[in-house]
């Protein structure tokens, strides 16, 4: 792909729609789309360069100064594309552009306008992004839902929304963010402005059963458009540094704001964090933004304006907080705390100021009303204040001292979360290193004022929202992307001085190969020759020897190739090993329906077995009671064709142990906790996971003796609460050259990865993944990367195809030469990876036990295995 002016073909007539969306793979290398206008009319119309992709992959395009509109009803918009689905976008830039959308259900974004999904990662936008009607607008993404990814992006745009007393959310990043979506690792800097009655954040207008982390906002954040006929005829709106309204569960943590929050006239709700949350957990953000309310009967908080029935505990606010209104509502932490709702163990030093009559004033939360604890907040500006007015929250859970007696002293919070810092600085959360160092590195180590008393976060000095193979990210610049060389940069207009971009110098353009052409739904690279498996993944392993994921599906009734049977599908990362069987695929019949069989057993574990003889794939089941059973599939390397060979199984496996070495772990608790086991050449690491009290224990062990070792003690408090109370949840551990990480993931799609270096936790990676609909499919990590197969529909055909996705573990900077040797890994499952664990819980009415983990090599006595060819 060259440069492209496609102001020859105005308007552009988009490509694709929603009842025939457009599919293919496009790497742009790095070149331009200029010229670009688009302007449709009729309802259910989405318009971009694309009206709507499907099963697509776009890298590596900047567009200059496109123009898009839409008028019609349920027409979204976006520079790159209107409606996007199961989809991926990365390395994509919209620069000056206007994105407009002027009809109902019309969502707008600086790259795309309605997602769902889909991944947006490694973007930009500096473009302008406008709805005037009942729809949300976001600087990447208006809408993102069903398990969408909008990570580690930047916008600089100014986002606008004109309409009153219906849903129009706007955010710096996405507009709504919805169904197990994801917004994290992003960076605003420009500026929201939204009628007075509507959701508004910097990162996120609206969040419903969501996450929202480790995120950056230091744009303006407005409420206040008003129609004059309008006033004090409503209800206000929320505005947020952050979100502007969350609810449904969703997690908003560790991020830092430090843009003004405004909003005017009738009973809004503005937050340094949040404007407003229902039942979903702030946790660990800092705010040294302004926020101030001018109307009456306005809530203002450093970190929320209102929390009804959530949980608003570990954070810090530094702002000033002002209402110029009367009767408002102004708390330190939350201008109200309603319906269960608790606020504790948090931190202000910022001013809390109401400049009228016949307002609350407090150190915590301002309105307390059926709440829940409000406890250990530390307050060094408001005064004790008699009152004897119920609902009143003025002194309730504060605890008011000098910055003096707080500096150096964290007052009973916890050290895990808080970095205490030395006797001249106060206490910073931890959690937020990678926002602050990205406000370091973009404002050129010129922090705001209000922080110069604080301490370090206490992490990595180097880490980061974006990875440096991708993008430029020099002191007192904003971050850029590698891809486009500096001459392209300027000719499109972009500003490569300092508090610019950071453009890079003149290279020459790296050519990859560019493919216009729609691909197979879910298969990125196989022709239609080689079509992907179908069926349901049943389970999948990896064969360290030879770096393969081989995957056992049960193939879908109806197929041709294998009514019943086995598949068995082989992956070098994320594509087919075409070395293997055909297309990667190799199809096992038998005498029996071992497929069925197979699927009906509450565990599975895998292992590929290399003898002198051949290898083979040996299975082990397990029931409910604890019986076992043997299943092995013979691999052939050169076996080129479906159905040549037929495995007829007899499925019978008795084990003995034997080689035993017992280690005793202690203080563990194992009746509520998952557990992985990580053996090395001289020690062993142990590590729980508690979901209940979101605590991981990591211990360490010597190899020959099994002791204990008492130096090595990791205890931490983590933020990890699943959606689903019933989601299984699970922990990894793996080592690179001087770190230890614990990698935590559940059946709803949430990973994060806790690095550890010296017992400390120096980085978080938080991310998301589609999970897989059988709970024994369980993640496999090879490298900085984890694999899982999943089923996904073939719209055309009705069948289910199984494709290989590929999760980023984010440890590009904490891995360092090559990882460490792992011996195994284990899960605590009903049968333990690699087969060489069992757990033994004494005292299993107590929580916590004394573990016994016997290492072992179960032998199997194998009987009546046949091959015929």
């Amino acid at each position: 792909m060259s440069d492209i002016d496609l102001s020859q073909f105005t308007p552009w007539k988009p490509i694709g729609n929603t009842s025939i969306p457009f599919s293919l793979t496009l790497y742009g290398n790095g070149h331009v789309i200029s010229g670009l206008k688009v302007s449709t009319s009729a309802d259910n119309t989405a318009s971009g360069l694309f009206g709507s992709l499907q099963n697509s992959t776009i890298r590596q395009i900047l567009f200059k100064e496109p123009k898009v509109s839409t008028v019609g009803f349920t027409s979204p918009a976006g520079a790159l594309v209107g409606e996007l689905k199961g989809s991926r976008i990365e390395e994509v830039v919209n620069y000056a552009g206007i994105v407009r959308a002027s009809g109902p259900g019309s969502h707008s974004g600086g790259l795309a306008g309605s997602v769902s999904d889909s991944v947006i990662h490694d973007s930009v936008n500096t473009g302008t992004v406008l709805t005037i009607r009942a729809a949300s607008a976001g600087g990447i993404a208006g809408w993102a839902d069903q398990t969408s990814s909008i990570s580690n992006n930047l916008n600089t745009g100014k986002i606008t929304s004109r309409i009153l007393y219906s849903s129009s959310p706007a955010g710096g990043i996405v507009g709504t963010l919805k169904n197990n979506s994801t917004a994290n690792n992003n960076i605003n800097t420009g500026e929201i402005n939204v009628g007075y009655t509507e959701y508004s954040g910097g990162i996120a207008g609206q969040a419903e059963a969501s996450e929202v982390l480790h995120n950056l906002n230091t744009g303006k954040v407005a409420s206040d458009y008003l129609r004059s006929f309008c006033f004090c005829c409503g209800e206000g709106g929320s505005s947020g540094g952050i979100v502007g309204h969350a609810s449904g569960q969703t997690l908003v943590s560790k991020n830092l704001n430090t843009g003004s929050i405004s909003t005017k006239y009738w009973r809004t709700y503005a937050g340094g964090i949040a404007g407003d949350v229902v039942k979903a957990p702030v946790a660990q953000n800092v705010n040294a933004g302004t926020v101030t309310t001018q109307g009456p009967q306005a809530s203002a908080g450093g970190i929320t304006g209102e929390a009804e029935g959530s949980s608003v505990r570990d954070n810090l606010n530094v702002g000033a907080i002002t209402t110029k209104g009367v009767s408002g509502h102004i708390g330190a932490i939350s201008g109200a705390a309603t319906l269960s709702a608790t606020v504790c163990n948090n931190v202000n030093t910022g001013s809390v100021e109401a400049q009228r009559n016949f307002s609350y004033v407090s150190g915590a939360a301002a309105r307390v009303w059926k709440a829940g604890r409000i406890e250990h907040n530390l307050d060094t500006f408001t005064k004790y204040q008699w009152t004897s007015e119920r609902g009143s929250g003025r002194n309730k859970g504060v605890v008011r001292l000098s910055k003096s007696d707080l500096k150096s002293n964290l007052t009973g919070l916890n050290s895990t979360l808080w970095n205490a810092g030395n006797e001249s600085q106060l206490p910073m959360l931890r959690g937020i290193n990678i926002p602050y160092r990205e406000l370091v590195r973009i404002s050129g180590n010129k922090l705001p004022t209000v922080l110069s008393e604080f301490a370090d976060p206490g992490g990595v000095s180097n880490a980061t929202s974006f990875n440096p193979d991708v993008w430029n990210a020099r002191d007192g610049y904003l971050p850029f992307l590698h891809v486009f060389s500096k001459s392209q940069a300027l000719l499109a207009g972009i500003d490569c001085t300092q508090e610019g971009f950071d453009c890079s110098t003149d290279n020459d353009i790296s050519q990859t190969p560019t493919s216009t052409q729609p691909l197979p739904p879910h298969s990125p690279g196989l022709s239609s020759q080689c079509p992907p498996p179908e069926g349901i993944p049943l389970l999948q392993t990896y064969d360290p020897e030879n770096q393969h994921i081989y995957v056992v599906i049960k193939a879908e009734p109806s197929s041709e190739s294998a009514p019943g049977g086995i598949i068995l599908a082989r992956y070098k990362g994320p594509e087919l090993d075409q070395q293997f069987g055909l297309c990667g695929i190799v199809t096992y019949t038998t005498s029996s329906p071992h497929a069925k069989i197979l699927s009906s057993y509450p565990s599975l574990s895998a292992k590929v077995i290399h003898k002198t003889t051949g290898s083979s794939l040996n299975i082990i089941a397990t029931t409910k009671s604890g019986k076992t059973t043997l299943f092995e599939f013979p691999l052939t390397a050169n076996q080129r064709y479906r159905l040549q060979f037929n495995v007829k199984l007899n499925p019978a496996a008795a084990s003995e142990n034997d080689d035993k070495k017992l280690i005793t772990a202690s203080n563990i608790d194992t009746v509520n906790s998952r557990l992985d086991i990580l053996i090395q050449k001289d020690q062993t690491y142990v590590a729980t996971f508690s979901p209940g009290e979101e605590k991981l224990s990591i211990r360490r062990f010597a190899a020959d003796s099994g002791e204990m070792d008492s130096t090595f003690i990791i205890d931490d408090w983590i933020d990890f609460s699943s959606r689903s109370p019933d989601s299984p949840t699970t922990v990894r551990l793996m080592t690179t050259e001087d770190y230890l990480h614990a990698i935590i993931y559940n059946s709803d799609g949430q990973l994060s990865v806790f690095t550890y270096e010296d017992q400390v936790n120096v980085h978080r990676f938080d991310t998301r993944f589609k999970p897989a609909a059988v709970e024994s499919m369980r993640l496999v990590f090879v490298g900085n990367k984890a694999y899982l197969a999943i089923e996904n529909p073939d719209t055309e055909e009705g069948g289910r195809q199984v494709r290989m996705q590929e999760i980023s573990l984010g440890l590009e900077n904490y891995n360092r030469q090559k990882p460490s040797v792992a011996l195994w890994s284990a899960e605590s499952s009903a049968v333990i990876s690699d087969w060489r664990t069992e757990l033994i819980a004494g005292s299993a009415a107590v929580a916590t036990t004394a573990v016994a983990v016997v290492l072992a090599i179960n032998k199997f006595k194998r009987s009546g295995m046949k091959t015929r060819k």
